[in-house]
């Protein structure tokens, strides 16, 4: 008897450890939550609370952010007319890495069709200039506004994109990593995204 139960144990625990992965694998699994109104009352569950509160008031393109490699400070006004992606990363995020070759992949398919930027919320510039090299992306990287952070508030997790529509309104949230052949097939039919 004394036999089964260190196994008993032994197989409790991981039993235990495969759930906890499987929870922490389902957490970064992609959502989409999307802010039309035919669509709010199903994906308010999916939606932050602080971005789903300042859909329409944030100046979303108007805010200066610095930009990783250049320092300088930029707006994305000039980003008005077309979609914008605004992807959130941070240093050591294997999901943000997925996310920005998804992303790079995208621009690829569609180079004159949206603008995208990848948004840290905090940290060392040097730690996250040197993130967003490892990550190679292909469109540029910057230390967001704190103004604009203090608004939304602490995001949940790693990578939240925004996607932000041609008038410069915050259109829906993706939670965690979203494949291309997810997302592409949306922003044809929700903007008329126009590829290859």
């Amino acid at each position: 008897m004394n036999n089964t139960r260190p196994n008993t144990l032994s197989l409790c625990v991981a039993l235990l450890t495969s759930l906890l992965c499987i929870m922490s694998q389902s957490a970064y699994s992609s959502t989409l939550a999307t802010h039309s109104t035919e669509s709010r009352s199903a994906t308010s569950a999916n939606t932050d609370p602080n971005v789903d509160h300042l859909v329409n008031t944030l100046p979303w393109l108007a805010y200066q952010h610095e930009h990783l490699v250049t320092h300088q400070q930029e707006h994305f006004q000039d980003f008005e007319g077309k979609p914008s992606l605004f992807m959130f990363f941070e240093p050591e995020c294997p999901w943000c890495a997925k996310q920005g070759k998804a992303f790079n992949q995208l621009l690829a398919q569609c180079p004159n069709a949206i603008n995208i930027a990848a948004l840290a919320s905090h940290g060392n510039k040097t730690v996250l200039r040197k993130a967003a090299w490892k990550m190679k992306l292909h469109f540029p990287a910057y230390l967001a506004s704190q103004t604009m952070m203090l608004s939304i508030g602490p995001l949940p997790a790693t990578p939240i994109t925004l996607i932000i529509d041609e008038k410069g309104q915050l259109h829906s949230v993706l939670r965690g990593y979203v494949k291309l052949a997810q997302l592409l097939p949306k922003l044809k039919q929700e903007f008329g995204l126009k590829c290859g």
